[in-house]
């Protein structure tokens, strides 16, 4: 009988331990800085067609850092993303004003423009980094691969970084592009 009631604590000890909330898990969002001097772009740049776009940010994250990506497209259709600073109050977006008054169908499905401008990357962040500053160089065409120009006016650049854990964060900008 002794030994039943060491057994029944020993069980019921067990139990508890293995019971406790593990603390130790990683419940932070990492960091995108665009704060610092020489980042880039900022919100409202203008870009031009035929030249590169150097994205330097810092990122940082508690335990380690996984990948990022980078979206760039067209805003013609007004549409607005919840991480993106104050739109720009710039020529070009009036005359993005006037694309939206005709294009007006579109703005329901948030389609973009085919003769807008488009870039999708995602990218590797080195392992084991809680740090990290990136130079990265993004080729801006000139013309689409039919040599036809690009549409010039307002666009959205997206950035989205996630942690090993699978913790993400976003920011976008507002960038006009012009030739």
């Amino acid at each position: 009988m002794k030994h039943l009631k060491i057994l029944t604590l020993v069980l019921i000890a067990a139990i508890v331990t293995n019971c406790k909330k593990d603390d130790t898990k990683d419940q932070t969002k990492p960091v995108i800085d665009m704060s610092f001097a020489g980042a880039s772009p900022m919100n409202c740049d203008t870009v031009r067609y035929g030249n590169d776009l150097i994205l330097k940010v810092k990122f940082s994250d508690n335990a380690e850092l996984g990948s990022f990506s980078v979206s760039i497209h067209d805003n013609f259709d007004g549409h607005s993303h919840s991480t993106e600073a104050l739109e720009c109050n710039n020529h070009a977006h009036e005359e993005d004003e006037h694309h939206m008054a005709e294009d007006h169908e579109q703005e329901e499905g948030h389609e973009h423009d085919e003769s807008g401008f488009r870039f999708v990357h995602d990218y590797v962040i080195p392992t084991g980094l809680t740090e990290y500053e990136t130079t990265v160089v993004i080729p801006i065409p000139a013309a689409n691969e039919h040599n036809e120009m690009f549409e010039e006016g307002s666009y959205h650049f997206f950035i989205s970084l996630t942690d090993k854990q699978g913790w993400s964060t976003e920011k976008g900008l507002s960038l006009t592009f012009v030739y």
